[in-house]
């Protein structure tokens, strides 16, 4: 479930992103509050894509697909690979999250209310990963 909404999250920024970049312009964004509460102002950033070409809510999806995949893997097999993989993916996450709320709030003095989702979603995952890895083990 926390997977699911983690990629709602993240299609919905890559969303924000391609209105953003449209030929039309974007147009007023819910998510946009102030000049310094505002996604698109992040998605605008130069730190919206840490790897060249590739935004950050596009590493997000396969980051939370790879957590459900791995999921339903352990579920199917009951082995134990499953579980350290996804959180190993979780914890990418996580530590991911911390450094973009850094960035976000420290660097560029703005909050973006769909990455703080994304960053609480991936805390919880993270979370959630480690209960689940010492209960199975």
């Amino acid at each position: 479930a926390a997977s699911g909404m983690g990629l709602a999250v993240s299609f919905y920024m890559l969303d924000i992103d391609a209105r953003i970049n449209s030929a039309e312009g974007a147009p007023p964004l819910p998510c946009d509050v102030t000049g310094h509460v505002s996604c698109s102002r992040a998605a605008r950033s130069s730190h919206s894509a840490v790897l060249p070409g590739v935004k950050n809510a596009a590493l997000g999806c396969l980051m939370y697909a790879l957590v459900a995949l791995m999921a339903v893997a352990r579920l199917l097999t009951g082995a134990y690979w499953p579980v350290l993989l996804a959180a190993s993916a979780s914890f990418c996450g996580a530590s991911a999250s911390l450094y973009f709320l850094h960035l976000g709030l420290v660097v560029m003095r703005n909050v973006c209310p769909v990455c703080m989702a994304a960053h609480a979603i991936n805390l919880l995952l993270w979370g959630l990963m480690l209960g689940w890895s010492e209960q199975i083990r």
